[in-house]
């Protein structure tokens, strides 16, 4: 009888061990299934994240196509208020104020070179100007309507609106010649007492930024 005990033992520990493999495999299985259920989320969220970005992408494009579009009618309307009918008068008055600067710089400096001349001419287009003012209040108006308009396009491309190598692109010329003409003028009434800091600051800064672009 002492044996039975142990027997009795010997057989359950043979029957339990007997099952512990099985019960292996189903927490083998099961790890398995967890890890193949969580590389089919981490699959499925990268689907998601790549469709996510095509469309971002996508978006992207069109809003840089917007923004494209948005400039160019922009500098196209910039353009056509530069040609238009107005303006034109305004910049044939510029024309026949920068011949006659030119004459007078080469009567009272014969002999001069072109770009001495230029440098002399200041003084002119600032005496000019002031006695426009002064006496021809009209015409001074009126010229100065092209510094209001680089003022605006100025403004434009400062803000970040359209790119400044696009306006200098189109209008550098014009913007250099027209700050030939008023930039001497502008720095006298920037000095005189009471003036506004910032008068034509955005034409000016415009300037800078064409003579920069163009200068050899």
């Amino acid at each position: 009888m002492p044996t039975a005990v142990p027997t009795a033992a010997a057989e359950a520990l043979s029957h339990a061990s007997s099952r512990f493999p099985a019960i292996n495999i189903n927490f083998e299985i099961t790890g398995l299934l967890l890890a193949l259920i969580a590389i089919c989320a981490l699959l499925f969220a990268r689907e998601q994240i790549r469709q996510m970005q095509a469309t971002n992408n996508m978006q992207l494009e069109s809003l840089k196509k917007q923004e494209l579009q948005m400039r160019a009618n922009v500098l196209l309307a910039l353009d056509e208020r530069w040609e238009s009918a107005s303006m034109q008068e305004v910049r044939g008055e510029m024309e026949a104020l920068i011949r006659g600067a030119k004459n007078e710089a080469l009567s009272r400096w014969p002999g001069q070179r072109e770009v001495d001349l230029r440098n002399k001419s200041a003084e002119i287009y600032a005496a000019t100007l002031q006695d426009f003012r002064v006496n021809d209040p009209e015409r001074y108006i009126r010229l100065f309507r092209a510094c209001g308009f680089f003022e605006t396009v100025g403004y434009v491309a400062k803000t970040g609106y359209i790119p400044v190598d696009d306006v200098v692109n189109l209008l550098g010329v014009a913007i250099v010649t027209a700050g030939m003409v008023f930039q001497p003028h502008i720095t006298k009434l920037l000095a005189e007492e009471g003036a506004e800091a910032d008068l034509y600051s955005c034409f000016l800064w415009l300037l800078s930024e064409a003579e920069q672009r163009l200068s050899p």
